[in-house]
């Protein structure tokens, strides 16, 4: 059970009493036995043996380790301690148990957190702060909305290319209408006007309007072109939604306030582009996505990761 919480602050070297934020804590194992295998008392404590009339009252099984960036002196802290303690008469038969004064103990072990925040914490901290207003605007997009039905079309074929362009136009509605009610009622070339897209996007969907209206009025068939077009005309609309949507964050200029001063914004862009390639990956599965969507759409974001932006 976790008897402690990191605390947010920096740590103090005991010997050169440098104050700093841990780079990473990892776990050391100490290695002991309660007994030799044949009865005796014997108790082998970090390869060390000795014949005790007494167990000690604490034995730490596990410490969290770091090292002072200044001195490289290395600071330990418990992270597993063995609390002596009378054994309960409930214990299972093969519990290590001894006696002291003709009483029956054992061993009972408690874990620890690590005493500090480390230079991951503080950054996950940060980057949490950033993706759930990601998360947010990708809630307002109805972004799961848009992935269904595309994956429906392309991956499980539960719908075809008639029924996909429905309900494209029909999820397109609702988000004219969501970013503004009173385009309730209006026609479909008015609300995307409203969308103050791309002079090419608004012609490509006013085509692909047209092509939905022929197929419902006037039995119309889709032609391979018509696919195409109506393939790539949803990956441009979910392109420039995205990025209108997500410009409003200014990712390009995250700001690093007092404690988070220590912070690379290198770092935090890169968990921002792994949160995006999978957000998007997982919920769209676009064609090509990687190339055509992404990568533009990060450029764009001003989010700058060493070996990925083109």
């Amino acid at each position: 059970m976790d008897k402690s919480f990191p605390e947010k602050s920096k740590l103090k070297c005991p010997m050169c009493e440098t104050k700093f934020i841990p780079e990473s804590f990892h776990i050391e194992s100490v290695v002991f036995d309660y007994h030799d295998g044949y009865g005796n008392n014997i108790m082998q404590y970090q390869n060390v043996l000795d014949k005790l009339k007494l167990k000690p009252h604490k034995l730490i099984r596990k410490t969290w380790v770091t090292l002072c960036p200044e001195c490289n002196y290395l600071l330990r802290f418990a992270a597993e301690v063995g609390k002596k303690e009378l054994a309960a008469e409930d214990l299972p038969p093969n519990t290590f148990k001894f006696n002291e004064f003709n009483k029956q103990f054992t061993y009972n072990f408690y874990t620890y957190n690590k005493p500090y925040m480390d230079y991951n914490d503080y950054i996950n901290e940060k980057i949490d702060e950033i993706i759930e207003k990601i998360k947010y605007e990708f809630e307002k997009l109805r972004f799961a909305e848009w992935g269904n039905i595309y994956k429906a079309w392309t991956q499980s074929k539960e719908i075809d290319s008639y029924k996909f362009l429905i309900k494209f136009i029909s999820n397109l509605e609702k988000y004219c209408e969501s970013v503004d009610n009173k385009l309730h009622g209006q026609d479909m070339p008015i609300k995307f006007k409203a969308l103050n897209l791309s002079s090419e996007l608004e012609s490509d969907l006013l085509d692909i309007n047209k092509i939905r209206n022929d197929m419902v009025h006037h039995d119309f068939q889709l032609s391979q072109n018509d696919e195409q077009k109506i393939d790539i005309t949803f990956s441009k609309l979910l392109y420039e939604i995205v990025l209108k949507n997500l410009k409003v964050l200014n990712l390009n200029n995250i700001q690093i306030e007092g404690e988070y001063s220590f912070i690379n914004i290198e770092d935090i862009h890169r968990e921002i582009f792994v949160f995006l390639h999978t957000e998007i990956g997982e919920l769209l599965r676009l064609k090509d996505y990687y190339k055509s969507f992404l990568i533009p759409l990060i450029n764009e974001l001003g989010v700058k990761v060493k070996g990925v932006n083109l």
